[in-house]
């Protein structure tokens, strides 16, 4: 009888996660959140101090909420900061959890809106995060090579084959950084947070 040679679980997580990423439909859905905001900002440019400051938001938050709400230790919260536009996103086991989590960044210095992604399920299995992972890796190296995008104003944040996608951009870029998204395997829906930029 044929058997299969023995393989570290480490390598045969990593073939499964390839294997899925290229056998995954391409079911697609747009959505775009509520209140776009217009950036006060030099047409994107973004200073030193802006990236440290959406840094700091994204650790005070994370020390925050495991400091005052310890109902939320066993819930796998993912915070991401861009010009003080915040996702939370992850999962966690009630609804008040979930309030309570994005009641927390919201009373953080310089937070200008928050969008609360949270899952009301179990946290993501190894599989799903190491899944995610990867079409983040293909997504921002898509837009690394695609000159109409402008990948350095964008913030990709993958959850459950959600795109997140936070930045400082023109609609027009915002129209092909979508386009190039949608074209990727794997990607289920996209989520817009981005901040419009006017010129």
């Amino acid at each position: 009888m044929f058997r299969l040679p023995k393989a570290k679980p480490q390598i045969l997580i990593c073939f499964f996660v390839f294997l899925t990423s290229i056998t995954t439909g391409c079911s697609q859905l747009l959505v775009a959140s509520n209140g776009k905001r217009i950036a006060d900002q030099n047409h994107g440019e973004r200073t030193l101090g802006a990236y440290i400051e959406d840094q700091s938001i994204e650790n005070k938050s994370l020390i925050n909420i495991k400091n005052l709400a310890p109902e939320l230790s066993k819930s796998s919260v993912k915070i991401a900061s861009y010009n003080g536009t915040v996702l939370i996103a992850g999962q966690t086991a009630s609804s008040q959890s979930k309030a309570k989590a994005k009641d927390i960044v919201k009373e953080i210095r310089h937070v200008e809106r928050v969008y609360n992604a949270l899952e009301i399920s179990e946290p993501s299995s190894i599989i799903l995060k190491l899944k995610d992972a990867w079409l983040t890796f293909k997504v921002k190296l898509a837009l690394m090579m695609d000159k109409n995008t402008p990948s350095s104003r964008v913030k990709i944040v993958t959850e459950n084959s959600s795109i997140y996608l936070m930045g400082l951009l023109k609609h027009k870029e915002e129209s092909a950084v979508i386009t190039r998204i949608r074209q990727i395997r794997g990607v289920q829906k996209i989520v817009k947070l981005t901040e419009y930029i006017e010129k």
